[in-house]
């Protein structure tokens, strides 16, 4: 036999260190010494079966898939029946991955249904295999029951491991289907199994789902302990896999507690973990309550910062969802092309055509989510209008406007008086609430040509381009006394708001820098002289005082 065990054993081990490309090569120089018509059925079945599962492990499937049925046809053709149940399961789960369910159960049940007659002791893997698909699936009924089947066939061989594996996956599908009661239950008995048969790993893990199922029931005091105590046992063992998972759980679960600087860290580690390169379908989220921790430390430039990390993340997972999804598709197409030869000729102009309307689909929803993207990255998160930096390339473009066509440009610049008292009597969720609701005022009251901005934590900058001053001093003031007189009581009994307002015109300002300056220093008069009034300077500089106007 030219594929001796110790070759096979070598080549398993090559496998299992991650050496994928070591062992292809192991697998080529065998076929080329001895050549194809010199080996046994079944060693090419075995060395065609590796092969595809090294391809697999590249995510290079629709390649795994080629060789895979290649692998089956010498098992048939040696009546390998125990390699043919091996090469089916490969490819149940190889069409798994391309989302190709249908065909993947297929081919799965044909591999379980040989290795029941066999009486082999992969049944159990086939059975959670198949479970997987279903849950993937939403077949919830029938993920159920291949997992509970699974977990009676460990009954049954007293594989301990296998029955504690299926209890696990019994609670996710439970989960999945909101039956979080059941699945809590569910969860502890595998929590319980893996600890009786010594597996810390897959304890640790089962922990981590026990503690999400009990979020959802808001039982967030006993999944803050449950993650605290993994958080401690992740410390002490390097053998814990995707423990950013459960730092960016417990991060989430600590943000919507109120314990900021606590999620903070632990989001922050969540992220490390990840590294500069690998972005990750939770990163988004993470990244947007890091920014909102930053902010609620009043770190606001890291605020800022993480909030731009998080879409760029959300769209490069955007992108590259996309891409796994034309390469899906183009996969399924290439595989049911081996498969279905004959059929495939007949229908080509037709699997090509919707091919490029999935292609052409695919691009179409790429580029609209690239636009909601952009626009939400120039937009603050709290108030929904511009944020500063829409605000400064807004007050450059109309500056250089201006200097050309000799148009009038008026800037006014809004603080909200006694802000922080505010916050200091009623709460930080008031605040927030207020500062939406002049928002909302400014909003409502101004033209769609004028473009309004949060320019910091209370200050919200209104730019009217070709207004004179004196039609702008008018808006101010009609702005100004709009918040006053608004109905403050509905957000919390005795609440009064009042702004402050610096108004003026571009006139000869250097930049959009020197321009607020200048209007910065009206509105810091405005306070200075009792707040709650507009000030304004002309375009020589001579400052004006604009006494109320009462209705």
């Amino acid at each position: 036999m030219v594929v001796d065990d110790t070759r096979r054993e070598r080549i398993d081990e090559t496998i299992r260190n991650g050496d994928i490309k070591g062992a292809l090569s192991a697998i080529e120089l065998i076929l080329e010494e001895t050549g194809s018509e010199h080996l046994a059925a079944d060693e090419l079945c075995w060395l065609y079966r590796k092969k595809a599962q090294c391809l697999f492990m590249r995510n290079e499937y629709a390649d795994a898939g080629v060789v895979a049925r290649e692998a089956v046809e010498h098992a048939e053709r040696g009546n390998d029946v125990h390699g043919r149940a091996l090469v089916l399961n490969l490819l149940g789960v190889i069409h798994g991955e391309l989302a190709d369910y249908e065909r993947s159960i297929e081919y799965l049940e044909l591999a379980y249904e040989l290795q029941r007659d066999l009486g082999g002791d992969r049944i159990g893997s086939l059975l959670n295999n198949l479970g997987n698909i279903h849950l993937l699936m939403k077949s919830y009924d029938r993920a159920l029951d291949y997992f509970r089947r699974a977990a009676d066939t460990g009954s049954e061989r007293d594989d301990h491991w296998l029955v504690a594996l299926a209890t696990r996956n019994v609670g996710r599908v439970l989960s999945a289907a909101g039956r979080t009661d059941e699945a809590i239950r569910t969860y502890r008995e595998s929590v319980q199994l893996f600890e009786e048969i010594g597996d810390p790993i897959q304890e640790f893990h089962a922990r981590i789902k026990l503690a999400e199922a009990l979020e959802e029931i808001d039982e967030t005091e006993e999944a803050e302990r449950i993650y605290r105590e993994c958080v401690a046992q992740a410390k002490t063992r390097e053998d814990v896999s995707w423990p950013e998972k459960l730092y960016g759980s417990y991060g989430r679960l600590l943000a919507d507690n109120g314990n900021w600087q606590e999620a903070r860290r632990m989001l922050g580690r969540a992220i490390e973990l990840l590294g500069d390169t690998e972005d990750h379908e939770s990163l988004p989220t993470w990244r947007a309550l890091l920014s909102r921790a930053r902010e609620m430390g009043g770190d606001l430039p890291g605020a800022l910062a993480e909030q731009r990390c998080a879409f760029d993340v959300l769209s490069r997972l955007f992108e590259r969802k996309t891409e796994q999804r034309l390469h899906e598709t183009m996969a399924r197409f290439d595989l049911n092309r081996i498969i279905r030869e004959k059929e495939q000729y007949r229908n080509r102009n037709e699997h090509l055509e919707q091919a490029l309307n999935e292609v052409n689909r695919l691009r179409d929803e790429l580029a609209l989510r690239n636009a909601e993207l952009a626009e939400l990255a120039t937009r603050d998160s709290l108030t929904g209008v511009y944020n500063r930096r829409r605000l400064f390339s807004t007050l450059e473009a109309e500056l250089q406007r201006t200097r050309r066509y000799g148009h009038d440009l008026s800037l006014a610049m809004f603080d909200l008086d006694e802000f922080k008292a505010i916050n200091d009597r009623y709460g930080h969720v008031v605040g927030d609430t207020v500062l939406a609701g002049v928002a909302e005022l400014l909003m409502r009251s101004t033209r769609t040509t004028d473009t309004v901005a949060r320019y910091g934590g209370e200050e919200f900058v209104l730019l009217m381009p070709e207004t004179p001053l004196d039609s702008a001093v008018a808006i101010g003031e009609k702005l100004r006394g709009a918040v006053a007189e608004n109905d403050w009581n509905h957000i919390s009994p005795g609440l009064t708001v009042t702004v402050s307002v610096g108004i003026g015109v571009s006139g000869n300002a250097d930049s959009p820098q020197d321009l607020i300056h200048r209007i910065d220093l009206m509105l810091y008069h405005a306070k200075e002289r009792g707040k709650n009034q507009v000030v304004t300077f002309d375009a020589d500089g001579s400052e004006q005082r604009i006494p109320h106007r009462h209705r």
